[in-house]
């Protein structure tokens, strides 16, 4: 098992004339971030025994986990594949939806090879949640694609994207 750790930092202002601030990310409060956070979007194989995605699979944990097919870039043509998307309430009260679009560029125009969206929930500041959707067969189209995860929340959107690449 290889574990990397690594540290982000931000930098508000300009140090060269002592008028900035050097700190830790989780040591910086945003203020102006509000409604729905993404967190991420990711497609894994679906398990042919039924046990992932769950939460809270890791018995005697100490902490909410997410159990998910491990998160997958490269994506054979011919298979199917379950995309996860989560994203944290920050400060919003009221119906939500999660959807996600896999889009790819062919001859010049957007293509999209699968969507979902599930029912309309209930949700409120300071909850997390996790959606699961599983796709149709990848067709045979090589090239990058785009993952989109997007929660509706209100009259707003938040979205979140990665780039998967079809062999």
């Amino acid at each position: 098992m290889l574990w990397h750790h690594s540290n982000a930092f931000v930098l508000i202002g300009g140090l060269d004339n002592g008028s900035g601030a050097l700190g830790s990310i989780t040591s910086i409060r945003v203020d102006d971030t509000g409604g729905i956070v993404p967190a991420f979007i990711s497609a894994g194989l679906p398990d042919p025994k039924g046990k992932v995605p769950t939460l809270n699979g890791v018995t005697g944990s100490g902490i909410t986990n997410l159990d998910i097919s491990f998160p997958l870039t490269l994506l054979t043509h011919g298979s199917s594949y379950v995309y996860t998307f989560t994203f944290e309430d920050v400060n919003f009260t009221g119906t939500c939806q999660a959807s996600f679009t896999l889009t790819q560029i062919q001859f010049n125009k957007t293509v999209t090879l699968d969507s979902g969206k599930d029912a309309a929930f209930s949700c409120g500041p300071g909850t997390f949640w996790f959606w699961t959707f599983n796709g149709k067969v990848i067709p045979d189209f090589p090239g990058p694609a785009t993952l989109t995860g997007t929660v509706t929340y209100g009259t707003s959107k938040a979205n979140i994207s990665s780039t998967v690449v079809f062999n």
